[in-house]
């Protein structure tokens, strides 16, 4: 799996377009594309603004970009939104990897839409993707960054849908997989999932 990339800075942010400026770090190895997935990063003495957009549309001097690169300088770019949810000037801005994006794009799906767990499990368009994708190197790469992100630091109800709405992703790409799911942990906690997959899924 391809690392995060640290890729600029936000300069300006427009909170009447659900919009932000961002300059680039010259890179020559990276280009900003709609559609790519960015973590916005700021770290305060008493708040921190740690969150993940979907690029909707760039634009540079008012002229729309399907790409840009650092030497497009500044660009506009859209991420939709409440105008309170925008990332604040001095965010760190990552790039981050395709994988990573939809578990991020599933967290999401599950935690914002507004139907039963069920019904927002089957609608996520990130978990139909990954069982597109589904592959021993995905799930592992799924297995890695749950175990980054976990135990998970929300409400109580949240955290427990999120943790059976992982548990059932694992479980449906070992099944897409043909992976063994004999003796499988008899909760719904992630990681222990994580262990099972990992140890024993895996390991056959």
């Amino acid at each position: 799996m391809k690392q995060d990339k640290i890729i600029g800075k936000v300069s300006h942010t427009f909170s009447g377009l659900c919009c932000v400026g961002i300059r680039l770090i010259p890179q020559d190895d990276v280009a900003l594309e709609v559609g790519m997935t960015l973590r916005f990063l700021r770290k305060g003495k008493h708040v921190t603004y740690d969150k993940v957009h979907k690029i909707s549309s760039i634009e540079v001097n008012l002229e729309k970009r399907n790409q840009v690169t650092h030497k497009d300088g500044t660009c506009t770019v859209y991420i939709g939104g409440l105008p309170s949810n925008l990332p604040p000037c001095g965010c760190t801005v990552t790039l981050i990897n395709k994988e990573r994006a939809l578990f991020e794009q599933f967290k999401s799906e599950i935690v914002f839409d507004a139907h039963n767990l069920q019904t927002r499990y089957n609608r996520s368009e990130a978990r139909k993707e990954l069982l597109e994708k589904a592959s021993v190197e995905v799930l592992r790469s799924l297995i890695t960054h749950l175990r980054e992100i976990l135990p998970i630091e929300n409400e109580v109800e949240v955290a427990m849908k999120l943790e059976v709405a992982w548990v059932g992703l694992m479980q449906e790409m070992c099944t897409k997989l043909n992976l063994s799911t004999k003796s499988t942990p008899s909760n719904s906690k992630a990681l222990d999932w994580c262990d099972w997959v990992e140890n024993k899924a895996l390991a056959n």
